[in-house]
């Protein structure tokens, strides 16, 4: 008996079903063929393209799905998805914009919505996900979706919170796994990152090679270097076949290398990290310094840390730590108090940023700079009158601040840090000065008692 497009379109449901996709685009091929004006046949040809990776011939699908049911609300939806894949945000937009305008209580709708204005860097993504979960409170992808943006802006411990809701909602959520491992490893929390990127492994989320690379860098944390490095051998072995300029794997398996003593191994993929990936150079240049320096001096460091500093230290902070400590030896000058350590453990703790890191660079030669011009902060004038210069030294014109940064942080912080501190992060919440306080607790230096001053500072 003849097979019709009806018969073919049922055999491909259930063949998708199954997982069995190649076949499910065969029979799909074969209803079209037998009824070119079959959208539901489109649309579900899209939707497997799409799974699998095929954003193009997915628009494609659902563009001549669309031309024949142009009142399909689930076609617009994913053929947004698909557009944002590809990186069109703006068709994306519109076309979730007009499954809304079919069906305005379309959960889809606001989620594709949502994620296609984060893309966009649009405030308003988190109102989209807001408003589908008022829609649908158990909707796991609307709290991933607005996981995924709180993320993005910083705001971790919010996306910790929206991930948990999302697996709760939908135990099987390999990427709600491996974002939430990611925000964990941001809170320095790398036993609950491991935890949750071992998950999204075990789930074969589609990312997998980054899932073991970053499970990697959280072991190499806590200078468990052997199944770090496994970790990301596993991951440079799937990346070479998925995507060879995965630099980032080669940075961080190479910085493995380095703290656990292998010089030459770790030279090696930092090299290849920064060929690969040339953005990567910044991070890479600082940590090849780091060795170059051990390599001559044939001992760590030490300069400016004490025995608890050193305890308590970071993976990866030595490196960051000798990239200012370089930047003292070419202005041949050293900074007169401790801030390079705390700076450097800040940074390797992810409470600074990259861009960050770079301005203060830029404080740190200016104030060496300044420094050795040797000028004076108050003297006598040719008349016998005394003279006050407050600009001689920043920390002296800007006392208030350096005071403010102090009692934000509940911490004699040291003047510098301070100062810099507190002209990057004044927007930042009261969390994060709780945390630079914390760390500089850990590291040794002295808690302080608020100074009670309450003026606002700008």
């Amino acid at each position: 008996m003849k097979l019709t497009a009806a018969d073919y379109y049922e055999r491909a449901l259930t063949s998708s079903q199954e997982g069995d996709d190649k076949d499910a685009i065969a029979d799909l091929n074969r209803a079209i063929r037998s009824d070119p004006r079959m959208a539901i046949a489109y649309f579900l040809r899209g939707d497997i393209k799409r799974s699998g990776g095929d954003a193009q011939g997915a628009v494609a699908d659902f563009t001549i799905g669309i031309k024949l049911d142009s009142k399909c609300v689930p076609a617009y939806v994913c053929r947004g998805n698909a557009r944002r894949n590809l990186g069109d945000t703006k068709g994306a937009i519109a076309d979730c914009n007009r499954a809304l305008k079919l069906d305005a209580n379309n959960v889809s709708a606001y989620i594709g919505l949502g994620m296609a204005r984060s893309q966009n860097g649009t405030d308003s993504a988190i109102n989209d996900f807001n408003k589908a979960i008022q829609l649908d409170p158990k909707s796991s992808e609307a709290y991933f979706g607005r996981g995924v943006v709180r993320a993005d802006k910083g705001e971790t411990k919010e996306a910790i919170s929206d991930f948990t809701k999302a697996i709760k909602l939908n135990p099987q959520h390999g990427m709600a796994y491996m974002l939430r491992g990611e925000a964990y490893g941001v809170h320095s929390k790398p036993d609950k990152a491991i935890a949750d990127f071992t998950k999204a492994i075990e789930m074969g989320v589609p990312n997998w090679a980054h899932a073991y690379g970053n499970r990697g860098s959280e072991r190499a944390k806590k200078g468990d270097y052997i199944n770090a490095l496994a970790d990301f051998d596993t991951a440079i072995a799937a990346a070479i076949e998925l995507d060879p300029k995965l630099g980032t794997l080669y940075l961080g398996r190479g910085a493995a290398h380095l703290e656990s003593g292998n010089v030459g191994k770790g030279t090696d993929d930092l090299i290849l990290a920064a060929k690969l990936d040339v953005s990567l150079k910044s991070l890479v240049d600082p940590l090849l310094e780091y060795q170059t320096t051990l390599a001559k001096k044939k001992v760590r460091i030490k300069g400016v840390l004490s025995p608890k500093q050193e305890k308590c230290a970071e993976p990866g902070r030595d490196a960051l730590n000798a990239d200012l400590v370089g930047i003292e030896e070419e202005m041949k000058i050293r900074l007169d108090d401790k801030s390079i350590p705390l700076l450097a453990q800040l940074r390797a703790r992810n409470l600074l940023t990259k861009s960050n890191w770079k301005a203060i660079r830029t404080y740190l030669r200016n104030a060496l700079a300044s420094l050795s011009e040797q000028n004076q902060t108050s003297g006598r004038n040719a008349d016998g009158t005394i003279f006050f210069e407050a600009d001689s030294d920043a920390r002296d014109a800007d006392w208030l601040r350096i005071v403010r940064a102090r009692d934000l942080a509940g911490c004699a912080l040291p003047g510098w840090a301070a100062l810099w501190l507190w002209w990057l992060r004044t927007d930042r919440s009261r969390q994060f000065w709780l945390e630079v306080g914390s760390i500089a607790h850990e590291m040794g230096y002295k808690p302080l008692k608020p100074s009670g001053h309450k003026r606002r500072l700008t």
